[in-house]
């Protein structure tokens, strides 16, 4: 099988997909393959049910961001020793997808060793992942000083750090709760799941005009 993530090299056509017709994320999934963001397994499926890892998620996130030649040797510069020295050789695939969310304060040197990368990511974390890939973190930082109240009916689950976060998400339309109104911030997430909120953010930046 291969990753959740696919290079510029490979074109893979959504439509093929046999599991993708008539789930509520094939259109999120859709967009997303046509963008050249992800691809499926060798067996024609794309599993939306599965859950992504942490290191899946992180190279996912990466594609906000896109660099020249000689800007893309420079972050490795920076970033290359830390990345081959600390992240495991078997998911080298995402070495430079790494160096660039370390680039773009997606993700902290300390927290890129302490994070398991192969393990399932929680929606909590990965909502925070995605606020700073947005460049929000300031919006979510002026929210918890306001006091910002979440209405999730789980919402005295959710870690006081990242409430700021999640209220970001929400309040630009890219998260919201389940049919129990609940949040769930330490579920696992499926690949479903997030091409939604990815594909709900590349919507935002678009509105920005990003």
């Amino acid at each position: 099988a291969i990753t959740l993530l696919t290079s510029a090299s490979v074109t893979v056509m959504a439509a093929s997909y046999s599991d993708l017709k008539g789930h509520w994320a094939e259109s999120y999934i859709t967009e997303l393959s046509d963008l050249g963001y992800l691809t499926g397994y060798t067996d024609g499926t794309v599993k939306l049910n599965k859950t992504i890892t942490a290191c899946e998620a992180i190279a996912l996130l990466s594609r906000f961001y896109s660099v020249e030649e000689d800007v893309a040797q420079w972050i490795h510069e920076d970033y290359g020793d830390f990345v081959e020295t600390y992240i495991d050789p078997n998911l080298s695939w995402a070495y430079d997808e790494i160096e660039m969310c370390l680039a773009a304060g997606i993700l902290s040197e300390k927290e890129l060793r302490s994070l398991r990368l192969t393990a399932p990511i929680e929606k909590e974390l990965l909502s925070v992942l995605l606020v700073r890939a947005l460049q929000l973190t300031d919006e979510a930082a002026e929210l918890v000083e306001e006091g910002v109240e979440l209405t999730f009916s789980d919402t005295d689950e959710i870690a006081a750090s990242y409430r700021g976060h999640i209220a970001v998400l929400v309040n630009n339309g890219i998260i919201e709760g389940n049919d129990k109104n609940q949040f769930t911030p330490h579920a696992e997430v499926t690949r479903g799941v997030v091409a939604a909120m990815v594909v709900r953010g590349l919507e935002y930046v678009e509105q920005q005009g990003g």
